[in-house]
């Protein structure tokens, strides 16, 4: 759809400068007039779809190519026939450039490790989960860190508590399989398997 309307702006862009090189009269007054009317419904069609980059990019070579063929027949104003189209109606304006929705960024590493020194310096292991539920509400994580923090703790059953409650903030899950390294025996590691595919069923999806 971008490359179909690049080539009708190109189109309509050489249309709008034929006038100045060479054929003047009312046939290529009333040529570019048709052109405009058909522009101006091709970027009420297209301001009408869905937005994109692609379709901003081509509402505003649209604009270039109406400003240049309204010039044009503002340089035939004086030939017969010129149409009624051009009474001071200016051209749309350019739709703004939508910025890139920014994804989530994992912890900054200095920030992460005064989480972990602040995780080790608390007595109890509740509290300790209860610290890192509260720090994974605001912030992501990748599996390294997630790494990190379960190698804090010093049981089996709290490890997987810490994984569990870190794997939905996660941004990395193709990785997350490397936690299990963290855990001593089987048993717990089969316990953080049945969790984790416990969320994936669930459709909850990574860093949320």
């Amino acid at each position: 759809m971008r490359r179909m309307l690049q080539i009708v702006v190109a189109c309509l862009v050489l249309a709008g400068v034929s006038p100045v090189l060479g054929a003047h009269g009312p046939s290529v007054t009333v040529g570019l007039d048709d052109a405009l009317r058909n522009l101006d419904g091709a970027i009420s069609t297209l301001e009408r779809s869905k937005p994109s980059r692609s379709r901003d990019v081509a509402l505003r070579q649209m604009a270039v190519a109406r400003l240049r063929l309204v010039e044009a027949l503002t340089l035939l104003g004086g030939v017969p026939g010129t149409p009624s189209l051009l009474d001071d109606r200016p051209p749309p304006p350019p739709p703004p450039m939508r910025p890139l929705p920014a994804g989530p960024l994992p912890m900054e590493a200095g920030a992460f490790r005064d989480l972990v020194n602040d995780l080790k310096e608390l007595p109890f292991s509740k509290d300790q989960l209860a610290f890192l539920r509260d720090a994974s509400r605001h912030h992501y994580f990748l599996t390294d860190q997630v790494r990190q923090a379960v190698a804090v703790f010093s049981f089996g059953k709290d490890k997987v508590d810490a994984a569990v409650t870190l794997y939905p903030r996660t941004l990395d899950h193709a990785e997350f399989y490397k936690v299990l390294k963290e855990l001593e025996f089987e048993s717990d590691r089969d316990a953080l398997r049945r969790r984790l595919q416990e969320i994936d069923r669930s459709g909850l999806p990574a860093g949320t």
